[in-house]
């Protein structure tokens, strides 16, 4: 009987502490940890707050690929530069006087300084702007180019810069 009178108090307990859910007890869709219809990610965009964008930029050097440590776009007279380095490498490519979405040839006095600040010359390259976020003024692409200096080639390929703020 004392064993009975414990289960039956354990279960009355247990129906009272259950959460009912009385429909003020919704679950808000873009907290619930699930890419809900409307979504752009988990629990945000379209319907739900935005959703955070992080700066970066990669790019395959000399066949090696690369996460570029510091990037900026800067304007420079009439002309804009994207600028970024990583180990000992700095470059720059002038992305022109406007930033329009679209394949654009680079133009010619992009520069390069390489290990052991070795002037390296722009040879040739191509430039893709493929969004440019008037609102937050940023920028996103890709990229191609090649530098030389004297008997020494450096090619940057493969190269795509998000959210770059200008």
């Amino acid at each position: 009987m004392k064993l009975l009178n414990i289960f039956t108090f354990i279960t009355i307990l247990i129906f009272i502490s259950c959460d009912k859910n009385d429909g003020n007890n919704q679950i808000n869709p873009c907290a619930n940890g699930k890419k809900d219809t409307g979504e752009i990610e988990i629990d945000c965009g379209g319907t739900c707050p935005e959703c955070p964008t992080y700066a970066y930029m990669v790019v395959r050097r000399n066949g090696e690929v690369k996460q570029v440590s510091s990037k900026s776009i800067v304007k420079e007279g009439e002309n804009w530069l994207l600028v970024a380095g990583f180990d000992s490498l700095l470059f720059q490519i002038n992305l022109g006087t406007e930033l329009i979405e679209g394949i654009n040839p680079m133009k010619a006095n992009s520069t390069g300084a390489a290990m052991v600040n070795r002037p390296y010359t722009f040879v040739s390259g191509i430039l893709g702007i493929s969004r440019n976020n008037l609102t937050k003024k940023e920028l996103s692409g890709n990229f191609e180019a090649t530098f030389v200096h004297q008997m020494d080639t450096l090619k940057l390929k493969d190269g795509q810069f998000e959210h770059i703020k200008y």
